[in-house]
């Protein structure tokens, strides 16, 4: 038995015994965004090398999946590997991490399906091996019809280059829907050539000043699906480290203690039972 294949038992044997974890009523939320922190220092601990933490936290994520789903969650997000990691982290280890989500994918791919559920994936991919590309957009295409929760997946992600991202795609939008309203390029050029920089800046000002909210977030990664209503990371970290910084204006926030492979659902259920309990106004006067 490979150590993909015995990882692979622990997760079929903890999605079975989570019928007879504690359970939680219903609650409004619909998006729950987890910063999976702590595998590695949870390896350490006990000896292992590090990506065996990540193997561990794989059956943390299946768990998460499971019960969300019990409980009516539609969508929940998770931070695998952010932009920084891919710059700043060794090229030893970067391979290893790679290779190792490879092989995890085609493990997780089945059970995935078989659940019906659906995978979304965010961050600039194009850091990645093309690889790894190919197997993540496999597994989204191949869940796309999937009526089940959505997993949202943010692989070298950066919420600071998500935002300069949508940014860059709305200007060429713009900048092509002033310039290229007629199909012939001659006459675009001529036009472009005959516009005076005074007459581009007054069309320019223009059209820019009425983006609107909705129209910038349909360039984000996660666009189509609500903000979380709450995000949890694990591990005591007290930081975002760039996650969703768009997204996250009136989201509540929990830091439990634990590290990420110890994370359980019942860790899970004590943190949504103290957010049934926080009051949430949106900015509006307090009842």
């Amino acid at each position: 038995m490979s150590q993909y294949d015995a990882m692979d038992a622990i997760v079929r044997d903890s999605a079975m015994n989570l019928s007879a974890t504690k359970k939680v009523e219903p609650i409004p939320i619909q998006h729950v965004a987890f910063i999976p922190d702590g595998n590695t220092r949870w390896a350490r601990a006990r000896g292992l090398p590090s990506l065996d933490g990540y193997k561990a936290g794989i059956r943390v994520v299946e768990e998460m999946a499971t019960y969300a789903t019990e409980i009516g969650i539609k969508y929940l997000t998770f931070y695998l590997l952010s932009l920084e990691n891919v710059r700043q982290r060794s090229g030893l280890w970067l391979d290893s991490f790679f290779a190792f989500a490879l092989a995890a994918i085609g493990n997780f791919s089945e059970r995935i399906k078989a659940h019906g559920c659906k995978i979304r994936i965010i961050g600039n991919t194009s850091y990645l091996p093309d690889a790894l590309q190919r197997a993540l957009a496999q597994l989204v295409d191949e869940t796309k019809d999937n009526p089940g929760i959505v997993l949202v997946f943010a692989v070298a992600y950066s919420g600071r280059d998500e935002i300069l991202r949508a940014t860059n795609t709305l200007f060429r939008k713009r900048v092509t829907e002033l310039f290229c309203a007629s199909n012939s390029t001659q006459q675009i050029t001529q036009a472009t050539a005959t516009t005076s920089q005074e007459s581009f800046t007054e069309r320019s000002n223009s059209e820019f000043q009425h983006i609107t909210l909705d129209e910038f977030h349909e360039h984000l990664d996660l666009n189509g699906i609500p903000a979380p209503d709450l995000l949890i990371r694990s591990a005591n970290e007290l930081r975002l480290s760039g996650f969703l910084l768009w997204h996250l204006d009136y989201t509540e926030f929990a830091f439990p203690s634990e590290f990420w492979p110890d994370f359980s659902v019942d860790s899970f259920v004590q943190i949504l039972d103290d957010y049934r309990r926080r009051p949430r106004n949106f900015g509006k006067e307090r009842a």
